[in-house]
């Protein structure tokens, strides 16, 4: 099915078997699998030509086989720096070997050296502090002699008393009426983060509680990394499948494979009951669906 090789006939009938809910994770895996035996070189010919030409047609499966190829390198880079050092390591405390024990004489060797130059280099009148003997007395000059215009300070007089300074009168400072703080009133929020349907647990979510207060809510919907498009239709539904939100040609943001969407909707009108929301995926030109959520709205 994935390489084309089916009349259409079964295909159709093979698609809506892979759509199912539960069979959806083993269609994804399949198709990991499939990348990796490409990437390993274990398609035939044929295979890997029907691979090039019908597989990757999506912009998303091919951002999967970068994302794929990129975690190899990765990993192989880790595993053979991983190795080389588990080897080279050893080969130091082999003291069987020459060269090794050659190498540790030369190091206790220079700090041998080291310290007994550093004992030599200190001087026995400098142990650490500096010597007090050795330094200079401070030299005290005396006051100058006063001059004739200036008149030589008098001995204070038995019983008088110090004379006294008035402090110069301040003029009063305005006081500056304070007024008083006018707090603005924080608008309630609540945020949501939602994972989409194909990455969802096997249990089921429980429905946030949502005060009264709140108007307005923040989902934020996380990105399935296979299915990344450079930008996405939201719809938001009802049970019946009435649409209560739209917004076209939104850019996700973050980066790859951790990208999201931001949605803001008021919820003054909405009534407790379970939602979906769909996503289509826009690349040059062409729509293709690439995800489905579902959260439930439920009031204190």
């Amino acid at each position: 099915m994935l390489l084309g090789e089916l009349d259409e006939e079964e295909h159709l009938a093979l698609q809506e078997t892979v759509l199912d809910s539960q069979n959806y994770e083993n269609f994804k895996v399949l198709q990991d699998q499939l990348m990796a035996d490409f990437l390993e070189d274990r398609l035939s010919t044929e295979r890997k030509n029907r691979f090039e030409t019908v597989f990757l047609v999506t912009p998303a499966r091919r951002s999967r086989l970068e994302l794929i190829k990129a975690l190899r390198e990765k990993q192989a880079v880790r595993a053979k720096a991983t190795s080389s050092w588990r080897t080279w390591i050893p080969t130091w405390f082999d003291l069987s070997q020459p060269r090794v024990r050659y190498a540790w004489g030369m190091a206790a060797l220079v700090i041998v050296v080291a310290l007994v130059a550093r004992q030599l280099l200190r001087t026995p009148d400098q142990p650490g502090k500096p010597d007090i003997a050795h330094q200079q007395p401070a030299k005290v000059e005396p006051p100058p002699a006063p001059g004739p215009d200036i008149p030589e300070p008098q001995p204070p007089r038995t019983g008088d008393s110090p004379p006294r300074i008035r402090p110069k009168p301040q003029s009063p400072r305005p006081s500056t009426p304070t007024l008083p703080t006018v707090e603005k009133p924080v608008e309630p929020v609540f945020a949501v983060t939602l994972l989409p349907f194909s990455l969802r647990g096997a249990e089921e979510e429980l429905a946030p509680v949502i005060p009264d207060n709140v108007k307005v809510v923040t989902l934020k919907l996380l990105i399935d990394p296979v299915d990344s498009f450079p930008h996405y239709n939201v719809e938001i539904l009802t049970p019946d499948g009435n649409a209560i939100y739209r917004a076209n040609h939104l850019k996700p943001g973050g980066k790859a494979p951790a990208q999201f969407l931001t949605l803001k909707f008021p919820i003054n009108n909405l009534k407790d009951a379970d939602y979906r929301i769909q996503l289509t995926g826009l690349a040059r030109g062409t729509q293709e669906t690439a995800g489905m959520y579902i959260f439930s709205l439920q009031r204190q």
